[in-house]
């Protein structure tokens, strides 16, 4: 006990004495900087729907319905690209081709 006293003593003692001795920089105008409220950042840009994205949810909806066959799906979706508006929906897609047929939706049943 004695010892790590004597260390903690004398890991103090060197930081007091670097801190006092140690040759300060003066502060450079360079090392500030000015905080404002204005960004830079680009607008957003309007997006207006595009026939040629499907959320997953009216995918699942209007689409891919129980009574769906994959031909009646292809046909469909002909030209489209699925797109995943909210982290849910990503959630419900990753549980649909999910392995394990045990998993259901928190959410209620999804049909």
């Amino acid at each position: 006990m004695k010892q790590l006293k004597r260390i903690v003593m004398g890991f103090l003692v060197l930081m007091i004495v670097l801190l006092v001795f140690s040759p300060s920089r003066p502060l450079q105008t360079t090392d500030l900087v000015e905080w404002t409220d204005q960004h830079n950042f680009p607008a957003i840009p309007i997006v207006t729907p595009d026939q040629a994205f499907i959320s997953y949810t009216d995918f699942r909806e209007t689409v891919a319905t129980p009574s769906a066959t994959p031909l009646s799906i292809s046909t469909q979706m002909a030209g489209r690209t699925i797109r995943f508006d909210t982290a849910l929906e990503l959630h419900r897609f990753s549980l649909d081709v999910s392995f394990f047929e045990d998993v259901f939706y928190e959410t209620g049943d999804p049909v």
